[in-house]
């Protein structure tokens, strides 16, 4: 998660992206340490789109937008974030939380 105004990356690292992963690092991350923002934006990932995802954004008066898929610009800096982590995992260098945290401040 990047936050819109000043760039700040947050990172929690799962083992699978999953509606339930999703909001458990939205909580451990975000709400608990910052407070709950007003609104979140993200691609169509099906653990982004999903009726558990939109629920628990209601119930928490978060407005959660989506963008157009396949439009990269539309994502800003996230999708530059996301090549960079994805070319460690492909040069199998093994990101655990440590290394995770790491590559969170090169941001």
């Amino acid at each position: 998660m990047v936050e819109a105004t000043t760039g700040w990356l947050e990172t929690y690292p799962v083992p699978h992206a999953t509606a339930r992963n999703t909001i458990l690092g939205l909580e451990k991350q975000v709400l608990w340490r910052h407070g709950t923002p007003e609104r979140i934006e993200s691609d169509n990932g099906t653990h982004f789109k999903n009726s558990f995802i939109n629920n628990w954004a209601r119930e928490h008066g978060i407005e959660w937008v989506y963008h157009i898929p396949y439009h990269a610009p539309a994502s800003g800096v996230k999708h530059y974030i996301d090549i960079d982590i994805d070319i460690y995992i492909d040069i199998d260098i093994d990101i655990d939380k440590k290394h995770l945290l790491l590559l969170q401040f090169m941001y």
